[in-house]
C-alpha cells in the first residue's frame, strides 16, 4: 500500500485523536519528572501503541467503507446497464413487433380480399393456410410482447362490464372448426346462478382462456374437451364473487415432476413431440402470469396418459348489472348501405390504403386519402369529413397534434375521429376518449371490424328482412340484364360520377326515409324518381323498378310494394360492382 493511500484512509478526526494522545503524553511526561527512565519508557510505548491501534482500527474501518463504496458503484452500474438492457430489449421487442406487424396486417387484409375472389375450392384452401399462419405469427408477437411488459411492469388491464356467456360463446366459435375436424366433443357449461356480467379485462380474460382451451384442443386427439364455470365464493351483499373456469380434457397428459416446469417462459413437456405439437413454450406461462394480475390463479391437475384439468380461478370479482352495460348488437355483415357520409383516411403506407379502399367499397361512403398529419390540414381547409380514421402509432411519431387540433377549432369539431389501436400501444381508450377520440379498432381487423365500428356513426340500412321470398315475387335478377348495363354504359352522355351522385344523394336518401315512415305518397314520389334516373341515364331497370312500383301503390299492394322496395338497395348495389368489375 502506498503512503498517499494510506493517509487517504486516516479520517481528521483520527488524526486529531493522535495529536491528542501525544499532547497527554507529554503533559505527564512534565507533571511526573520524578519517573525512572524505565517506567517512562513503559509508558511511552503503551502510548504508542494506543495512537498505533487507533490507527489500525481507523484504517480498517475506513478501507472497509471504501470498499463497500466501490461496491455500491458497482452494483449501481451493473443494474443501470441491466436496466438499459431491459428497456433496450423492450423497445426492441416494440419496435420489431410493430415492424413485423405492419406488413402481416397487410398480407392478412390481403388474404381476406383475395378469399372473396377466389373461384376454386384449391386457391381458397391456400388463402385459408395463409390467413391461419398470419394470425399464429401474430399471436407469438402479441404474446412475446405482453411478456416483455409484464416483466417490465408496464402492463395494463382496462376493466368493464362483460358477459361471461359471450365471452365463452366466442371461445366456442374460435374452437368450433379445429374440434369438429379433429372429431373430438366440445362442450361449455355455465352454471345457471351465474351472473351475466362482471367487472374484467374482458380481452385479457378472453386470451387466458383461450390459451388454456387451445392447449387442451392441440394435445387432445379423441374423446373430450370441457369447460366449466362455476362460482367458489360469494360475499354477502352478492356484489363480489370468485369464479372458476375450469378447463379439462381426455389428451396426453402431463407427468406430475413436470407440472412445475409447464408454467416457465419457453418450457414444454419433456415427453412433448414439438414437431407435432408445435409451440414456443410461452403460452402458459403469459397465461399464469396475466392470471395472478388479475387477482387470479391457474391450478394443475394431470395424470399422465389420462387428461388434464386447468382451472382458472378469478377472485374478487365484481359483479355488475346488466342495464349498466351498454351493448351494441350491430354486425356489419348484415347491412346493405351506409347512409352517405365522408371518410378520411389518413395512411402513410399504399398498400394499407388500398385495404381501406376495398373494405370500405360498396357501403355508399366517399373515401379521401391523406398520407400525414399536416396533409389532414390542408384537407380540413376545403373539406369537412364526418369521420377521420388514422393509425395510433402514426399519431405518436407525428409532431403535429390531429386530436387537439380538432377539439379546440369548432369548424371541425364535429368529427368523428377513429383510432387504430395494437396491443403495445401505450395509451388506454379511457385517456383517449377524454380527448375527444369517438371509435377504436383493434389491429389486426377485418371487414367486419371496421364496418361495424363506422356504423356508430353513420347512420344504415340493414339487409331485408321483411319476409322471404315468394313464388310469383321479384328479386333483382328480374330487372337487371347485362345488354341493358352494358347499353347504359356505352350511352354517350353516361357519367359514372353523375349516376352515382344522384343514386346515393337523391334516391338513397329517400328510401332511406321510407324504411323508416313508409308512407304511401313518398313511395309514389320514388317511383316517379326512379324512373326519372332510369330515362337521363338511360337505366331501363329503374325505369322497370319505377313502373312496377308506381303500379303497386295504385292497387295498394303492400306485400309486393315491399318486395321492391327491398330490391332498390341490392340493385344499386349490383349496378356499381358490375362498372367497376368492367
Amino acid at each position: 500500500m502506498s503512503l498517499k493511500k494510506f493517509f487517504s484512509y486516516l479520517s481528521p478526526a483520527v488524526i486529531v485523536g493522535i495529536i491528542i494522545i501525544l499532547s497527554l503524553v507529554l503533559k505527564l511526561s512534565d507533571k511526573y519528572e520524578n519517573l525512572s527512565s524505565e517506567n517512562f519508557f513503559w509508558f511511552f510505548m503503551f502510548s504508542l501503541i494506543l495512537i498505533g491501534l487507533l490507527i489500525f482500527i481507523a484504517v480498517l474501518l475506513r478501507k472497509r467503507a471504501f470498499d463497500l463504496s466501490l461496491a455500491k458503484k458497482d452494483a449501481d452500474a451493473a443494474k443501470r446497464k441491466a436496466q438499459d438492457a431491459d428497456l433496450a430489449k423492450s423497445k426492441f421487442l416494440a419496435n420489431i413487433s410493430h415492424e413485423i406487424r405492419t406488413p402481416m396486417n397487410s398480407i392478412l387484409g390481403f388474404a381476406e380480399l383475395l378469399n372473396e375472389e377466389a373461384k376454386t375450392e384449391t386457391a381458397k384452401n391456400y388463402i385459408s393456410h395463409i390467413k391461419n399462419s398470419g394470425q399464429t405469427l401474430l399471436k407469438l408477437i402479441d404474446d412475446i410482447l405482453d411478456m416483455s411488459k409484464i416483466e417490465a411492469g408496464m402492463f395494463k388491464f382496462i376493466y368493464q362490464p362483460a358477459n361471461i356467456r359471450e365471452l365463452l360463446k366466442f371461445v366456442e366459435n374460435e374452437f368450433s372448426f379445429a374440434v369438429q375436424k379433429k372429431g373430438i366433443e366440445f362442450s361449455i357449461n355455465v352454471d345457471d346462478d351465474i351472473p351475466e356480467y362482471f367487472l374484467i379485462d374482458e380481452l385479457r380474460v378472453r386470451q387466458v382462456i383461450i390459451n388454456i382451451v387451445g392447449n387442451a384442443v392441440k394435445f387432445t386427439s379423441a374423446g373430450y374437451v370441457n369447460v366449466d364455470v362455476s362460482k367458489k365464493s360469494i360475499d354477502d351483499n352478492l356484489k363480489k364473487m370468485d369464479i372458476c373456469i375450469e378447463v379439462s380434457d381426455s389428451g396426453i397428459g402431463i407427468p406430475e415432476k413436470e407440472h412445475a416446469r409447464m408454467f416457465k417462459s419457453f418450457t414444454q413437456n419433456d415427453g412433448q413431440d414439438s414437431i407435432k405439437f408445435g409451440g414456443t413454450g410461452l403460452g402458459l406461462s403469459l397465461t399464469k402470469k396475466l392470471a395472478e394480475l388479475m387477482n387470479g390463479e391457474i391450478l394443475l391437475d394431470s395424470i399422465f396418459g389420462y387428461g388434464s384439468t386447468f382451472s382458472f380461478i378469478l377472485k374478487d370479482v365484481a359483479v355488475v348489472d346488466k342495464k349498466k352495460r351498454a351493448v351494441y348488437e350491430r354486425n356489419a355483415g348484415n347491412i346493405d348501405f351506409l347512409k352517405k357520409a365522408e371518410i378520411l383516411i389518413l395512411e402513410p403506407v399504399s398498400s394499407r390504403r388500398e385495404i381501406f379502399r376495398e373494405y370500405l367499397y360498396g357501403y355508399n361512403l366517399k373515401i379521401f386519402e391523406v398520407l400525414s398529419c399536416a396533409e389532414v390540414f390542408n384537407f380540413l381547409e376545403k373539406r369537412i369529413p364526418d369521420i377521420i380514421i388514422f393509425d395510433m402509432e402514426l399519431y405518436q411519431t407525428e409532431e403535429i397534434d390531429i386530436i387537439e387540433y380538432i377539439n379546440k377549432n369548432d369548424l371541425v369539431k364535429k368529427i368523428m375521429l377513429i383510432v387504430l389501436l395494437s396491443s403495445d400501444d401505450n395509451i388506454s381508450e379511457h385517456s383517449l376518449r377524454s380527448r375527444g377520440v369517438s371509435g377504436f379498432i383493434k389491429k389486426p381487423f377485418v371487414r367486419d371490424d371496421l364496418v361495424a365500428e363506422i356504423m356508430k356513426f353513420v347512420p344504415y340500412v340493414e339487409k331485408s328482412v321483411h319476409h322471404k321470398i315468394k313464388d310469383g315475387e321479384k328479386t333483382e335478377y328480374d330487372y337487371i340484364k347485362k345488354n341493358d348495363l352494358l347499353e347504359m354504359y356505352n350511352s354517350p352522355n353516361f357519367n359514372y360520377e353523375d349516376f352515382c351522385e344522384f343514386c346515393d344523394v337523391k334516391l338513397m336518401n329517400k328510401w332511406i326515409e321510407i324504411e323508416k315512415s313508409f308512407i304511401i305518397s313518398d313511395i309514389e314520389d320514388f317511383s316517379k324518381e326512379l324512373s326519372d334516373c332510369g330515362e337521363r341515364f338511360n337505366a331501363v331497370f329503374f325505369s322497370n323498378l319505377g313502373q312496377d312500383l308506381s303500379r303497386y301503390v295504385h292497387d295498394f299492394d303492400i306485400e309486393k310494394i315491399n318486395n321492391l322496395i327491398d330490391i332498390f338497395p341490392v340493385l344499386l348495389k349490383k349496378v356499381k360492382k358490375f362498372y367497376n368489375e368492367e
